[in-house]
């Protein structure tokens, strides 16, 4: 991954740059870099892959992901600061494949700019809060990729693989007259917040906030271009972080860093939502502000989230109320869960004096991990977790909430 230049042929510390940057990038490059028809470590993107990629047209090469039928997510440091001048003259194409005017034969739509918001905390000195949402100038008829709206990606393990894409720099030191004619993808692993923090303790730039997502593989990365482009999580089909930045471009020390979805929903839904006429309003715009029990509710309201595993196994959860004589016979809350990566969730009041349990079974001897998605369940207070579990090789867990001390 790339930030902006400095020292181009030593100390490489580059955010993943607009077409501007790229053309003054190449006037100090050697324009005779050998050139490969492939993203760094990827190879062409196969008809239909990713329907919801969308490539910017005109001032700036980024990408970014078709979030909603009018709404498009993207890297705030794309757009910052060029709002107007992109909602005049750009162009976003929504199911970009390739370079050729029938767009190597998948179905594609060419969409004006209505509106641009950028995270209003966006820090480009710090690369936190990079995030942006832009407004289509009339509804795409082309599926929306999932969000992670339920925070899986607090549930990553070092087994998980993403895949990126882009239409950037296919090496560190290629130029803008090197860019790929067809969408290029590749693979990468998940690297813990630690470990990357630790990887980067040594640079310029060392700070890794819990709103980023790091990901690596040897010889494959994102690169200058890529920026605002999706890390997509295959095995839960669902778009877990944002193209960031990074140091270099496929570095042995450096893993690239993404700007992790899921602690933006509120923020995406919120802006979507203010901003979107009530005919056209997605779905999740229609979310109750306030629950009947978070309005009833004197005490304390815990969160409960299930997910099951991709695995044909069956997820049960019974929530039982502690008696006088402390026995947890009483049920209040039970669900169960067929269908693969199914999300449920389910709020509980609880008063001061009262503790719960918590009862999960899986069919699978496996728990709700390991090869098959990524399952879990987790207690929340005040939107904070107090614990999560994926249930590594159990079929039983129990766990305790509320006042139970």
């Amino acid at each position: 991954m790339q930030f902006l230049v400095c020292f181009m042929l030593s100390v490489i510390l580059i955010q993943i740059v607009s077409a501007q940057e790229i053309i003054s990038l190449s006037s100090n490059v050697n324009g005779n870099a050998k050139k490969k028809q492939r993203i760094i470590g990827g190879n062409d993107t196969k008809l239909n892959s990713y329907p919801w990629f969308a490539r910017f047209e005109g001032e700036i090469i980024c990408g970014g992901s078709l979030i909603t039928s009018e709404y498009v997510l993207t890297a705030a440091h794309c757009v910052a600061g060029k709002e107007e001048r992109l909602k005049q003259s750009a162009k976003i194409k929504i199911g970009a494949l390739c370079s050729k005017e029938n767009n190597c034969g998948q179905y594609s739509e060419s969409k004006g700019i209505r509106d641009i918001f950028v995270h209003p905390k966006y820090d480009a000195s710090a690369f936190k809060n990079d995030i942006a949402i832009v407004r289509l100038d009339s509804a795409s008829t082309i599926e929306p990729v999932k969000m992670d709206s339920n925070g899986i990606s607090e549930f990553y393990s070092e087994e998980q693989t993403f895949e990126i894409m882009g239409f950037g720099l296919q090496q560190t030191y290629h130029t803008y007259l090197d860019l790929p004619t067809r969408l290029q993808q590749t693979k990468v692993k998940f690297v813990s917040n630690i470990e990357c923090a630790d990887a980067y303790s040594s640079s310029a730039t060392k700070f890794i906030a819990n709103k980023m997502l790091c990901a690596s593989s040897p010889g494959k990365d994102a690169c200058a271009g890529d920026s605002g482009g999706g890390l997509y999580d295959p095995t839960n089909d669902i778009l877990s972080g944002i193209t960031s930045w990074g140091i270099g471009c496929s570095s042995e020390i450096y893993p690239g860093v993404y700007a992790r979805i899921a602690t933006f929903i509120p923020w995406i839904e919120a802006a979507v939502c203010r901003n979107t006429s009530l005919d056209n309003k997605p779905s999740f715009c229609k979310k109750q502000k306030l629950s009947d029990t978070r309005e009833q509710c004197d005490g304390d309201i815990y969160e409960l989230d299930f997910q099951k595993d991709n695995s044909k196994n069956v997820l049960n959860f019974h929530v039982k109320e502690k008696d006088r004589n402390g026995y947890y016979n009483k049920t209040i809350k039970s669900g169960k869960i067929r269908k693969a990566l199914k999300y449920k969730s389910r709020e509980i009041c609880v008063p001061k004096d009262q503790c719960y349990q918590v009862v999960v079974r899986s069919s699978s001897s496996q728990g709700l991990c390991c090869g098959n998605g990524t399952g879990f369940f987790r207690i929340k207070k005040k939107n904070k977790t107090e614990y999560s579990s994926r249930m590594r090789e159990q079929r039983l867990k129990k766990v305790y909430f509320g006042n139970c001390s």
